[in-house]
């Protein structure tokens, strides 16, 4: 009996034998299932699906510095900016690109307070990965992004390219540069900052802005 996810064969010949979970031989890793988690080991695959086991093969070889690009990503779209901070290395720098824009970069300090106010504006934030290249070696990652949110300005669209450079143990980014669409930079946020002016001078419960020093 052909298995429908590899083509292989598997270790019985009846199907409701491969319903029941029958290795299929031809691979190298088995998944486990346990609520709804999966466990690789180096079995055989039971007989997944291709998309899961396109992922089971992703999670046995992903790198700790793509797992820590994709937190940082899940990160964003929970607006948990703690989480997204907490990524960095102390000594990180956020380098904003092309530099004829003419933005300073941010250490912590300067990114979480602005990251801040922004929560305050962006409502509805998604962050999508569209594509992501790494080098292993010099635990360097570039990702492609799109990102959308409702504002007080409008709708937000935007497009970013991140290049993140990783510390040793692959869990802090030591030093991140950013290119965004030059466009929506220059016609959008005058907008944005003007709503998030009008925001905070509007505000009547009396709190202060949040500021941490990191």
């Amino acid at each position: 009996m052909d298995c429908q996810p590899c083509g292989g064969l598997t270790s019985s010949g009846d199907m409701d034998g491969r319903r029941r979970g029958n290795f299929c031989i031809s691979d190298k890793l088995y998944v486990r299932r346990k609520r709804k988690k999966l466990y690789v080991t180096r079995y055989p695959y039971l007989t997944l699906n291709r998309y899961q086991k396109e992922k089971a093969m992703t999670m046995a070889g992903v790198s700790p510095q793509r797992r820590t690009a994709e937190a940082v990503v899940a990160a964003f779209n929970n607006m948990d900016v703690e989480a997204i901070v907490s990524y960095r290395s102390p000594e990180c720098m956020r380098v904003f690109l092309p530099l004829s824009m003419g933005l300073p970069s941010q250490n912590n300090t300067t990114y979480f307070n602005s990251l801040i106010k922004l929560r305050a504006i962006f409502h509805n934030f998604s962050l999508v990965i569209n594509d992501l290249l790494e080098d292993k070696d010099n635990r360097r990652i570039c990702m492609s992004l799109s990102a959308r949110a409702d504002t007080a300005a409008g709708e937000y669209v935007n497009e970013y390219m991140w290049l993140l450079d990783f510390d040793e143990s692959g869990t802090k980014i030591r030093r991140s540069k950013e290119y965004s669409d030059t466009i929506m930079e220059r016609d959008f946020f005058p907008k944005l900052k003007a709503a998030m002016e009008k925001q905070q001078a509007g505000k009547a419960d009396g709190k202060a802005e949040v500021v941490k020093q990191f």
